[in-house]
């Protein structure tokens, strides 16, 4: 849309594919949660990312505290822009991202996946026409998604409007914390998001229905 006021030109958008097939091999069959409850973010850290993991940190370390069984792991290449932050939350670790060929596998045994936008002015405006390329591998586990970011964000809206993900617009603790809750203790919710995201891989993200 945005293109479309800027050039006056009709835009068909394609998006970054995977091999469906490679992926269901691994993908989830089973939506039971397990203990602790286990949400991942892999990628990278840095703009538009950085202050959302720390915000996800902080909500798994206070469940943490209070007795709950959570576990947020960070699987990034350089995250020294968080680990000051990270490192001293409970429930929070820090890893190397695994091997490619491991992330199907390691992305369905997650109980949860995290995409997330920062909030602030700037990193909209720099995140504003950009779609995270890891979506279609996420959609593809059948792993039930968090999307954490502002209203308008690509990522954003085609969670919220597709049901894939369950959307957090709202930067503030105690939404993120309800959210977080919900998703571990409301087993429809949990299922009907890892299902919806197994479908839309199939009909939208494949390599083979792209080309």
């Amino acid at each position: 849309q945005a293109y479309e006021q800027r050039y006056g030109r009709r835009w068909e958008t394609l998006a970054m594919p995977i091999d469906v097939a490679a992926w269901s091999r691994h993908a989830r069959t089973s939506w039971n949660v397990s203990r602790p409850f286990r949400i991942r973010y892999g990628g990278r850290v840095g703009w538009s990312i950085r202050s959302s993991i720390i915000a996800v940190g902080r909500v798994v370390d206070e469940l943490c505290r209070s007795g709950e069984a959570f576990e947020l792991e960070v699987r990034a290449f350089d995250p020294s822009s968080v680990a000051r932050h990270l490192k001293v939350l409970q429930g929070v670790a820090l890893r190397e991202p695994e091997p490619l060929d491991v992330v199907p596998v390691a992305q369905a045994a997650a109980d949860v996946l995290l995409i997330c936008y920062d909030f602030s002015p700037d990193s909209f405006q720099k995140a504003r026409s950009s779609m995270p390329s890891k979506m279609a591998g996420c959609l593809a586990s059948g792993t039930p998604c968090l999307v954490y970011g502002p209203a308008g964000l690509p990522v954003v809206e085609y969670a919220r409007r597709e049901r894939w993900g369950l959307v957090v617009d709202d930067p503030e603790p105690p939404a993120l914390l309800e959210a977080i809750l919900r998703l571990r203790n409301d087993a429809a919710v949990h299922e009907r998001l890892g299902r919806r995201a197994l479908e839309l891989a199939v009909a939208r993200h494949d390599a083979h229905q792209v080309a």
